[in-house]
């Protein structure tokens, strides 16, 4: 064995020996922050938020509670508050004549009840004229609003008026199973604190899972450079550079087939609403929040029942897995027959199992899909933001590190299937 074949054995070895460690930690930094995410969705989500009628109006009887404490009777606020009782008193005094007309015998009927009807709506008319209390609505704000401003009477109002809006206001914040289960997870006691922790984390999480994803493919890269080399120099590709060549391929696939491939994430971040001259504002409200792996999706598929679901889950098994294993474990024994005769299951997944496979189809619809739901959260969002309220929305769906593993494992297919059949042909001449 020359001293160049035992060097590039030797970095061989190395690369995939360190592959095999980052496809383990990738794994379980990617499970990590997947977690860290989804708590973080679920403790923000809109559900909880805007979305909930308790904050509204803890936040809106906060505004309220401003304004009353801060009210004051004065030549500034005087004509509103006349302006105000005087239609109230208009509209008690149509109350009053519509509770009247109501109360009156019917004049239908025989002679006797026309002419009690008649004789009950003559007297009503000349003993109440609603025209002329009505005219005298403004007379009778004043003189109310003139008692309004007695000593003491604007603090009592004031007094009363806090009592009642604090007796309808929701005091305790009840959390729901869910968001109790999380905060007592995470050690935290208030959902905005452990919200901005949990932040915090995958915001210090994702440079090095963007570094180990690099250096994963990178080395994936440098091993089949190096089994292209060898097989250059070699004229000939042995069974270790072979081995070597399925073993990366199988770790970017079990790599990508339990890491995350999409994200959909729909968020407003600053929903705002003038009232009374304040604003009412919620911020970092999460709308929708979902991010799987493939494995996960198929799970959720078996669990959610129905044979069509089911069949839904064994054919992504299927193409997207049983395929692809099949198809390296059959190369290796293809490549060990050197040109013996094997069996035909071996021959079709060594050589003709690539138009079977479907991995590069599952590419391309994750990209499609990732395309049309990113179109289609930032359409959704776009309405969202056309309506009076102040509305900065974000559309956070994005392709996960899954999809460029798979992308990586089904060039990695592509090349060693070249890799086999020139051997083949090769072998034959």
């Amino acid at each position: 064995m020359s001293a160049a074949l035992m060097i590039r054995r030797g970095l061989v070895v190395l690369a995939l020996a360190g592959a095999v460690v980052l496809g383990f930690r990738l794994v379980e930094d990617l499970g990590q922050l997947q977690r860290l995410e989804g708590d973080r969705a679920e403790l923000r989500h809109a559900r909880y938020g805007m979305l909930d009628t308790e904050q509204w109006t803890r936040r809106l009887s906060a505004v309220l509670a401003e304004r009353i404490a801060d009210f004051e009777l004065d030549e500034r606020t005087r004509p509103r508050v006349l302006a105000t009782l005087t239609e109230a008193i208009k509209a008690l005094i149509g109350e009053i004549e519509r509770q009247l007309s109501l109360n009156a015998p019917p004049r239908g009927g025989d002679w006797l009840t026309q002419l009690q009807g008649t004789l009950h709506q003559q007297l009503q008319s000349r003993l109440i004229d609603f025209d002329a209390l009505r005219a005298q609505a403004p007379r009778y704000a004043e003189r109310l609003l003139a008692a309004l401003e007695g000593p003491g009477t604007e603090a009592a109002i004031r007094a009363e008026l806090l009592g009642l809006l604090t007796a309808a206001t929701p005091t305790e914040v009840e959390h729901s199973p869910v968001l109790k289960a999380l905060l007592e997870r995470h050690g935290c006691a208030e959902v905005g604190a452990c919200a901005a922790a949990l932040e915090r984390e995958t915001v210090a999480l994702r440079p090095a899972i963007d570094q180990q994803l690099g250096v994963l493919l990178g080395l994936a890269a440098l091993i089949f450079a190096l089994v292209a080399w060898g097989r250059v120099q070699e004229r000939r590709l042995d069974g270790f550079a072979l081995g070597a060549a399925i073993a990366i391929t199988l770790v970017l696939l079990l790599t990508a087939l339990f890491s995350p491939m999409l994200t959909i994430e729909a968020r407003v971040d600053r929903l705002g609403l003038e009232f009374l001259g304040e604003s009412v504002v919620f911020t970092d409200q999460v709308l929708y929040y979902q991010s799987k792996s493939l494995f996960q999706v198929v799970e959720i598929l078996i669990r959610a029942g129905g044979a069509d679901l089911w069949l839904v889950a064994l054919l992504i098994t299927l193409f997207s897995v049983v395929f692809p294993a099949l198809k390296l474990l059959a190369t290796l024994v293809y490549h060990r027959a050197a040109g013996a005769p094997v069996a035909a299951p071996v021959r079709f997944f060594a050589l003709r199992s690539g138009k079977w496979s479907m991995a590069d189809v599952l590419v391309v619809a994750l990209f499609m899909a990732y395309l049309g739901f990113d179109a289609l959260v930032a359409n959704q969002l776009d309405t969202l933001g056309a309506t009076e309220a102040t509305v900065l929305t974000t559309n956070g769906t994005a392709l996960a590190p899954g999809f460029y593993l798979f992308l990586a494992f089904v060039l990695a297919n592509l090349v060693l299937s070249s890799l086999i059949e020139r051997g083949a042909g090769e072998r034959r001449r």
